[in-house]
């Protein structure tokens, strides 16, 4: 199913249920911690909402559109199906980078933060 979104608008925030994933046909995308600290920008090709649909976990980060983008939803009735006929280890693998990333965000959320304060107090 094709999403056309206009600039600015959201296409998930942190904490939803995930309902699949997404493929970016034209525009550019935005992921944000859920801070709001933006973590990456994503182009035509890039695949996202991966983590949550591989962790069965709700959204840890909030996607948005920077510009007009069309995206193609890949439902997550499909994804299951898919990785349900793929190779157990082909699973665990990407289980595994899909907890890795996430935490990445997590710490690289958590240093920006203690800069941010630490720019506070430099600055008074």
């Amino acid at each position: 199913m094709l999403i056309s979104l206009k600039a600015g608008d959201y296409i998930y925030k942190v904490k939803e249920k995930p309902d699949g994933v997404f493929l970016i046909h034209t525009g550019t995308v935005e992921i944000l911690s859920n801070t709001g600290l933006l973590l990456g920008e994503l182009n035509v090709g890039e695949l996202f909402g991966e983590i949550s649909e591989l962790l069965s976990e709700r959204r840890s980060v909030t996607a948005r559109a920077k510009t007009n983008c069309t995206l193609m939803l890949i439902e997550s009735s499909t994804l299951e199906k898919k990785l349900d006929s793929c190779d157990a280890a082909i699973k665990g693998i990407l289980r595994s980078l899909a907890l890795r990333l996430s935490e990445t965000d997590r710490k690289y959320e958590k240093i920006w933060d203690e800069l941010q304060i630490y720019k506070s107090i430099k600055n008074k």
